[in-house]
């Protein structure tokens, strides 16, 4: 015999029934079997909906319902925050990656592909629908690969003129794709700085070849003992190796030198 599901109202109705049979002085037993429940399920009714009435049993629903309903929106919301934080690692620029963000968050989060696409705002139609690769995309996915390193400081749109040139009808949005799909880029163009040393390594500097040929300067930033800031210039010619040693104070310059000097 199927269980029989009573609602609040009838429980109420039946443990007021009990109440007035018990206080006529009938037994438990008889009181259930009139009632056609039994002693544990009166007992379990009397803990929950004992001393309440219709109206606080029909509050008491509503406040059952609004908390399920808001228990449902407090996973929902945590489902949909789980989501966002498994894919929160990429950006999802391209088609190819957020199908393959949804793919991830299926298997990984066991959601539907419906709630998955509505909260990445991936269209469904896209997702399920199969990329078509040409037959000479191999090919040419070789060709920009050698073009890149061959020409390092070329982009795509350079690439696509070579391509064409070569006898390729592409457009620049499938070289595009392909270009960023293998990470290629161009690098920076570093700034021109006038340096002392090759590519190599090797340093060249000008070296003197006769007397007051090369004169060096350099500015020296020291305190004294009581904490003030002492700037000094030192000016001095660079020697070769061929000149004889002079004697110390003997190259010493005058200040209207060093001024004309530094001008």
């Amino acid at each position: 015999m199927p269980r029989k599901r009573h609602s609040a109202d009838q429980i109420i109705n039946k443990l007021r029934e009990a109440e007035v049979e018990l206080g006529r002085g009938q037994p438990l037993k008889a009181v259930c079997r009139k009632l056609a429940i039994t002693e544990q399920t009166y007992y379990r009714w009397r803990k929950e909906y004992g001393g309440l009435r219709l109206d606080q049993a029909k509050r008491l629903r509503e406040l059952q319902k609004e908390n399920s309903r808001l228990k449902g929106l407090v996973a929902d919301q945590a489902l949909d925050i789980s989501i966002l934080k498994e894919v929160a690692k990429g950006q999802l620029l391209s088609p190819q990656r957020r199908r393959e963000a949804v793919k991830r968050v299926q298997k990984k989060l066991g959601v539907s592909e419906r709630r998955t696409c509505r909260v990445l705002d991936q269209a469904r139609s896209t997702q399920r629908r199969a990329p078509c690769v040409a037959d000479d995309e191999p090919r040419l996915r070789d060709c920009i690969i050698a073009f890149a390193c061959t020409y390092g400081r070329y982009g795509y749109r350079r690439a696509t003129e070579v391509l064409r040139r070569n006898g390729w009808r592409v457009n620049h949005k499938r070289i595009e794709r392909i270009w960023r799909q293998e990470g290629l880029k161009v690098p920076k163009k570093q700034p021109k700085r006038a340096r002392l040393w090759l590519n190599d390594g090797s340093c060249f500097r000008l070296r003197p070849e006769y007397k007051n040929h090369v004169w060096a300067y350099d500015f020296v930033f020291a305190r004294t003992h009581d904490g003030r800031p002492l700037r000094m210039l030192t000016v001095f010619a660079a020697v070769a190796t061929s000149d004889p040693p002079q004697t110390p104070g003997v190259g010493s310059i005058s200040p209207a030198f060093a001024v004309t000097f530094l001008q």
